[in-house]
Order: C-alpha cells, then structure tokens, then sequence
C-alpha cells in the first residue's frame, strides 16, 4: 500500500507503524512487480514504529508534524492505530485521554494539508508483548469510534464471497444512523 501511494502522490510517505506492519521485503518486492525500483520507493517512505498507546500519542503528537515538514511529505500512513491502546496494564481511563490526544494530533495534521490515512485490523488482537490474556472488550470501541469519525472511510472486509472494498462516506453513515 505504501508504495501504490508513495508513486500515486508521486513523492515522499511518512509511515507511524503501531501494528508491526511495515515490512521492507514487500515494499521491493512490491516496488518491482509495479515496473519501479525498491530502493527508490524505500528512500521515499520513512518509518517510524510505535508499539504501546504512550509511544504512538508521542510520533503522532510530537514527531510527525516535523517528520512530515522535514521530508516535505503530504502524506502520513498510520498503521495500526487501535491496536496499540489493547494493553491491558494501561487503564481504559487513560488509554482513552491518550485516544483522544492522538486524534486530536491528526486533525491537526490533516488541518495542514496533509492526507491522512489510516490503517487497522478493527480489533484488538486477542494477546499481545505485553499483558497476558485476552484484551477486554472496550478496548475495541477505539476503531468503531474511527469508524464513526473518519470521513472518508474505505473498508476492507472479508466476506463469504472474498474480500470487499467498502466506500463509507458521511451522508451514508448519518442515513444509517452513526454520528
């Protein structure tokens, strides 16, 4: 994805990692199955991870307005966003101001002229690094609230018939009830 978007915008990404889903392999190997050079696409996207909500709201809130500034990039690529708010040591409290300064820093980059875009599973994972046992419930409320939030929103999801591509604008989510 990353490097269908870095050639369609034609310049650099900035990619905060909160699922541990880059992998350079792929980009190459992605890179050249699309006529390009992996190496190029690689110096035009620049990673950062994140693997706790505290980690993230820092890239997300500190670090990202820079990066993008600093690579002139237009576009940041967020990688599993609610999956990093699933550790159970962090309290829902907490994880919840913490949500909410991360959304808070996107709207500030999206504000600037930055495109946005988000990517994540919808759930949290059932363990994770770093808390025994499944993740509670509430926990998923993170990603339906992006759902709810986000304008627009382009699902992925695996149906009977293979997986689909879903186009969510907001008039459609107000028809159907969200906010």
């Amino acid at each position: 994805m990353a490097v269908k978007l870095a050639n369609a915008f034609g310049a650099n990404v900035v990619t905060v990692d909160g699922g541990n889903r880059f992998d350079p392999y792929e980009i190459g190997k992605a890179a050249r199955a699309l006529g390009g050079d992996g190496k190029e696409a690689l110096s035009r996207i620049h990673v950062s991870r994140a693997f706790t909500c505290h980690q993230i709201e820092a890239l997300l809130s500190q670090r990202l307005p820079g990066t993008l500034s600093q690579f002139d990039a237009k576009l940041a690529l967020i990688m599993g966003l609610p999956e990093t708010f699933s550790d159970t040591d962090v309290p829902y409290a907490e994880a919840c101001r913490v949500f909410r300064n991360c959304l808070s820093a996107l709207r500030r980059v999206a504000l600037s002229g930055t495109r946005v875009i988000l990517v994540g599973r919808g759930e949290p994972p059932a363990k994770n690094h770093y808390s025994v046992g499944p993740a509670p419930g509430n926990r998923s409320r993170f990603f339906r609230y992006l759902l709810r939030t986000a304008e627009p929103v382009l699902l992925l999801q695996r149906r009977e018939e293979g997986w689909v591509w879903e186009l969510r604008r907001e008039e459609a989510r107000l028809a159907r009830g969200g906010s």
